[in-house]
């Protein structure tokens, strides 16, 4: 996959007041950390940052180029704030060539609109996968297509085609999705209400008059 590229500038600054100026702005104040590594404060372009989360999602690589010393990164976390989605903080995890890192993959599942005709639904336990991988084995995303799902019978991690050299930090039997017929739902919620037990009302004579 095409990397993409984001200019970055070391911050000399810190704290709220200071955030919040950059933001105004159009910068998004960021960290660089690694393994061994002391951590660097920078600031991002937002439109530039929010523009590869759109073509590429949140967690990503990129190449930050910090003043012409070009680093390898992957987008470890993307702060929002919780009432209008503003893109608040960024943590961008060094990757160096040959040490493996963790990292999160999404899970997308493609063409379950053309199973409704059928009332075929796909319930999605896993939206992202963890794994462990050399930088170079990164994936962008785990694509699915929801008519290989078998019907009833879970989709498990274990049974992901996965590339070489990426290991799932998940149980083999954890459920990724699972197909199912959504007639097949209505008939059993009709025969749960059909079995519910009516208690009988005894009159035990409690007001009776005496």
């Amino acid at each position: 996959m095409a990397v993409p590229k984001l200019k970055a500038e070391l911050r000399d600054k810190a704290g709220t007041g200071d955030a919040k100026q950059q933001r105004r702005k159009g910068m998004i104040p960021a960290v660089v950390y690694g393994q061994g590594e002391e951590t660097r404060k920078v600031l991002v372009p937002v439109k530039e940052m929010m523009k590869i989360f759109s073509d590429h999602g949140d967690n990503t690589m990129v190449i930050l180029d910090l003043g012409g010393d070009k680093v390898q990164a992957y987008v470890k976390e993307a702060q929002r704030n919780p009432v209008n989605s503003d893109l608040l903080h960024v943590d961008f995890q060094h990757l160096v060539a040959g040490k493996p890192v963790s990292i999160r993959i999404p899970i997308y599942i493609h063409g379950q609109e053309a199973l409704k005709k059928d009332e075929i639904l796909i319930r999605q336990r896993l939206k992202n996968l963890d794994v462990r991988c050399l930088p170079q084995d990164i994936m962008e995303s785990i694509d699915l297509e929801a008519a290989t799902i078998e019907m009833h019978k879970p989709l498990t991690v274990a049974e992901l085609d996965l590339p070489e050299g990426i290991e799932p930090l998940h149980e083999p039997d954890e459920n990724v999705a699972v197909a199912y017929s959504s007639r097949y739902v209505e008939v059993e919620e009709d025969e749960a209400e059909e079995s519910e037990v009516v208690e009988p009302v005894f009159d035990t004579g409690s007001d009776d008059e005496e």
